[in-house]
Formats: C-alpha cells, sequence, structure tokens
C-alpha cells in the first residue's frame, strides 16, 4: 500500500499553550495507520508560534479528513491548514 506524507500547519488557542504538549496529545488521538515523522515549530509574530508537523499515512479514502478532524478535537488546537500532502517515495531494494 502506498503512503502518503501529509503536512500540517497547527496554531494554538492560546499564545502561553505548549506546543510540545498540544503535539503529545495530538500524537496520541491519530487515526490508525497514521504517524507523526517530524514536529518543528515556526514563528508567526508577536511571540505566537505555529506547529509543523509531518505525518506519514497509508493512503486510503477519507484519510485527510479523518486526521483533520482528529487534530481539530485535540486539546489547545485553534487551527489547522493541511499545506502539502504527497506520497512518499519507496525504497528500492537489489
Amino acid at each position: 500500500m502506498t503512503a502518503l506524507l501529509i503536512r500540517l500547519k497547527i496554531l494554538p488557542k492560546e499564545t502561553t499553550t505548549s506546543l510540545d504538549a498540544m503535539a503529545t496529545s495530538i500524537e496520541s488521538i491519530l487515526p490508525e495507520g497514521v504517524a507523526m515523522k517530524t514536529k518543528t515549530t515556526e514563528p508567526i509574530a508577536f511571540g505566537l508560534e505555529s506547529l509543523i508537523l509531518d505525518l506519514a499515512a497509508e493512503e486510503r479514502d477519507g484519510i485527510t479528513d479523518e486526521v483533520e478532524s482528529a487534530i481539530t478535537s485535540a486539546d489547545n488546537v485553534g487551527s489547522v491548514e493541511m499545506t502539502g500532502v504527497s506520497r512518499m517515495s519507496a525504497t528500492l531494494r537489489s
């Protein structure tokens, strides 16, 4: 089955929200077949930062909607923007 790489930009509800705690909360509620690959932060303005997540997911109908819905329901998540979806490269073996 093909794997997808999903990149998300997530803003917290409050500027005082710990992005590490928010990422841990998100990781615990990801749908089956979805795993967090990388986690970074990006400054926005006036002390506000966004959480940038790269998720690996099995390619299937509706997976991006499932991921977005799950993350939106996580604690302290203000907004979720899907900034990219692409197929992950396969490793060739000889």
